[in-house]
């Protein structure tokens, strides 16, 4: 046969033979870019797992797509492999957006709660007649504007959700209120409490010494 060696495709695969220095060249470069993102992550420039991973989902996709490109593989099959990694993609999105969330709700609970610890005790000094009226509500209206600035410098969080934030400072305020005057009402009694029981002992201690007297 005049045509032994001289077929151009001895794979058999179409004329696609991977060019395996260029497979390895371009592995080469996506392991430093691997490398790198690791660093970054590990340095704090990439805050959260979530964000690492969606980057990391990213970086893959870039590198098989090279793979792909290099290897000649059928359309049909390329499609395929696409497909997979586009869902790998979706995947890692989705879980960053779950974490961005859980961390804002996170934010939000705590400066709910510091508000109302705030509220709290700016209410109960008032009660106790540490402040006057008008200190008082200068006080409310300082640490309200606190907590929307805090409010609203919370990323990830939507404004339906902010704007029910401010629906329900009032209540928030309101519950403090409640909150810091039934401790100012205990205070009072116990304070009064043990007065009366210091009354007690005062009288028994006479009634004692009387008793003591006569005999």
């Amino acid at each position: 046969n005049g045509n032994d060696g001289d077929d151009p495709n001895p794979n058999g695969n179409g004329g696609n033979v991977p060019n395996t220095s260029e497979l390895e060249r371009v592995e080469h470069e996506y392991a430093q870019k691997r490398l790198s993102l690791k660093q970054k992550y590990y340095e704090g420039e990439i805050a959260t797992q979530a964000e690492y991973n969606l980057q990391l989902a990213d970086l893959e996709v870039q590198l098989l797509e090279r793979k792909l490109e290099i290897a000649g593989l059928e359309p049909k099959k390329i499609a395929e492999i696409k497909s997979r990694l586009l869902d790998l993609q979706i995947k890692a999105k989705e879980d960053l957006i779950k974490a961005r969330e859980e961390e804002a709700n996170q934010e939000l609970a705590v400066a709910k709660q510091q508000y109302q610890d705030d509220i709290y005790e700016a209410t109960l000094s008032h009660y106790r007649g540490e402040t006057s009226e008008e200190q008082h509500l200068a006080k409310l209206a300082e640490l309200r504007e606190q907590y929307y600035d805090r409010v609203n410098s919370i990323t990830n969080l939507g404004e339906k959700e902010k704007n029910a934030i401010v629906a329900e400072q009032k209540e928030q305020e309101l519950q403090a209120s409640r909150d810091a005057h039934e401790k100012l009402l205990k205070e009072r009694k116990d304070a009064e409490d043990a007065q009366i029981e210091s009354y007690k002992e005062q009288a028994q201690t006479y009634i004692d010494l009387g008793r003591d007297l006569g005999d």
